[in-house]
């Protein structure tokens, strides 16, 4: 996002202990990231209302830091919806965890907002794809007798 350049985040690791097995570490380095310095990051829902952290929140990324847009030029409305409630609303959906890993795992025009969740347009996507795939391998073909003629089609 424009807006908010340079950087909010960086993908470095918290563990000091260099013991983190391989598949851990991986899936860290993944993430968005920690906040650097100066940034302040959280999660709100759709009513403004800031989430608790941990795998199991997932809401919209709000974010402060010096260095981020103050307004659009010339857009006064824009500027309001940019800044509401003193954040900066990235329209990311992501979630932070319990470490202050962020992810960020969708944007909010993509989501899917069904009986009061937010489901991720990608995972779903990730969902069909892998279970066409589990049909493609699991499916065969077999010849049928045309008509009597003896010709399989």
């Amino acid at each position: 996002m424009s807006e908010t350049g340079p950087v909010l985040t960086l993908a470095r690791l918290q563990d000091r202990t260099g013991h983190m097995p391989t598949d851990a570490e991986v899936e860290r380095r993944c993430r968005t990231g920690l906040p650097i310095p100066l940034v302040d990051l959280k999660l709100v829902d759709t009513d403004n209302a800031a989430l608790p952290t941990g795998e199991a929140s997932v809401g919209e990324l709000v974010v402060r830091a010096p260095w981020l847009t103050p307004c659009y030029v010339g857009n006064e409305q824009a500027s309001e919806d940019l800044w509401r409630g003193g954040y900066l609303h990235t329209q990311d959906v992501a979630r932070i965890d319990s470490s202050g890993y962020l992810q960020i795992t969708d944007r909010l025009k993509d989501v899917i907002k069904t009986g009061g969740e937010w489901i991720s347009s990608l995972q779903l996507e990730n969902l069909v794809r892998s279970i066409q795939e589990w049909l493609k391998r699991r499916s065969s073909v077999w010849p049928i007798p045309a008509g009597g003629s003896g010709r399989m089609y």
